[in-house]
């Protein structure tokens, strides 16, 4: 079994934490003795940040391999700093060359270590032509409205041309809820026994440790104070929805009392900053909202352990990484109502219609009352952790899972591996 490793970046957010606890968790993991675990290192060089105690290969190109990925990879930086947008398609053509190479360096390797199964721990459309395991995360394109990063500019034919291609490929699909595997089942015809659900699990924001005496001093780096700012950590996609927390958290700020409450909206651009921007500035809330941009995983600790509650109105689900997050460190949790969010949470947080500003405003106030924020945070904290949703329960239900998939590759082969394989491209949203 092999996991391919790549340069995954803080400030992707929910994909580089999913990234990060995933490869640690399999890292740790004891598999059954006749499941043979190695890394192949295709893309990354962040060998000594992850500390992998397993084998690693490194995937070396042919000559001419070599030069014709070098010459690509520079065009495609030129053609991309000079050309952007512009020439989109030009550049979709020379990264899918790119990739064509690094999955032919991979293929030769993978044959060479009699390895019968790709796994590949994150969805993406750049897939090595092989025997297969996927993980699903959600069909934003059908399932919400048509935003822009999931509907426009050929993202709506990008993913659909991916179920299309891949689903009917997988040996696996693993999903990371059982509302995940409905919602996939009612937009798409796949076979039932291929569907499974490994659960998700928060990242490894959860292993921090700061002290109270820290945290102070990263509130203090954002002027903020215990118990009076709402917080929301999510990059700046329009489906993200900062646009209707932020009317409602005006409709709050109208009671005078409320005058001093901050709402804290951390994350990377992808777009939709500058209209945030224009909408807080045109209501007036430059005072009482915080745009920090991407924020380390020691300051979000803080912001957890210290703010009135979590709030995600995003409209794309079925489930949401911050949301355990949260729970695990006593935070209090507003979010869309999302039966991928009962099933994390059942009755442990407080729901929302996400297009409708008045009710965020609602649940908003209700949280201004200490008890009932203490009595939800406690509640969500000790259900989480009775949950499935922790990556140390996913992994023997993936020991099953393979189990179960290895007579079925055994129809045309002799020994039994598989290849964890995590891609680069990442075209799915999770946060």
């Amino acid at each position: 079994m092999a996991v391919f490793l790549e340069n995954s970046k803080p400030s992707e957010g929910g994909g580089h934490a999913y990234y990060q606890t995933i490869v640690g968790a399999i890292d740790r993991h004891s598999f059954p003795t006749d499941i043979e675990l190695l890394y192949l290192n295709v893309y990354s060089n962040e060998l000594a940040e992850l500390q992998l105690r397993k084998r690693v290969i490194d995937v070396k190109k042919t000559f001419t391999g070599a030069i014709a990925f070098y010459t690509l990879n520079l065009a495609y930086r030129v053609f991309h700093r000079l050309l952007k947008s512009d020439f989109k398609s030009l550049l979709e053509t020379i990264s899918k060359g790119i990739d064509a190479i690094n999955n032919q360096a991979a293929l030769r390797y993978i044959k060479k270590e009699n390895i019968h199964l790709v796994y590949y721990l994150k969805p993406q459309e750049n897939v090595i032509n092989y025997p297969m395991i996927i993980t699903h995360w959600d069909v934003g394109h059908k399932s919400m409205y048509p935003f822009p990063e999931v509907a426009w500019d050929g993202n709506y034919k990008k993913r659909e041309a991916y179920y299309q291609k891949i689903l009917t490929r997988a040996f696996l699909i693993l999903c990371e809820s059982n509302a995940g595997a409905k919602e996939l089942q009612y937009y798409y015809p796949v076979n039932l026994q291929k569907v499974k659900v490994l659960p998700i699990f928060g990242g490894d924001i959860l292993k921090c440790q700061v002290s109270k005496e820290e945290q102070i001093k990263i509130l203090d780096e954002y002027r903020l104070v215990r118990d009076n700012f709402y917080i929301y950590p999510a990059q700046f996609w329009s489906h993200k929805n900062h646009s209707t927390l932020i009317h409602a958290f005006h409709l709050l700020l109208k009671d005078k009392r409320n005058k001093a409450i901050r709402l804290v909206l951390c994350g990377s651009d992808q777009g939709n900053l500058t209209f945030i921007k224009n909408l807080i500035d045109t209501l007036g809330l430059n005072d009482n909202i915080l745009l920090p941009g991407f924020v380390s995983n020691q300051h979000l600790y803080a912001l957890y352990k210290n703010a009135i509650a979590l709030v995600m109105p995003t409209f794309l689900g079925p489930t949401n990484i911050p949301l355990i997050e949260a729970a695990h460190l006593e935070c209090a949790i507003l979010c869309s109502d999302f039966d991928g969010h009962r099933e994390i949470l059942e009755s442990n947080a407080l729901y929302f219609d996400p297009s409708s500003a008045s009710t965020i405003n609602r649940c908003l106030a209700e949280m201004l009352n200490p008890e009932v924020r203490e009595q939800l945070a406690t509640a969500a904290f000790r259900h989480i952790n009775k949950s499935s949703f922790q990556v140390e329960r996913s992994l023997p239900l993936l020991d099953r899972f393979l189990q179960e998939i290895k007579p079925i590759r055994e129809a045309w082969g002799m020994n039994f591996k598989i290849l964890f394989a995590f891609a680069k491209i990442g075209m799915l949203s999770i946060n």
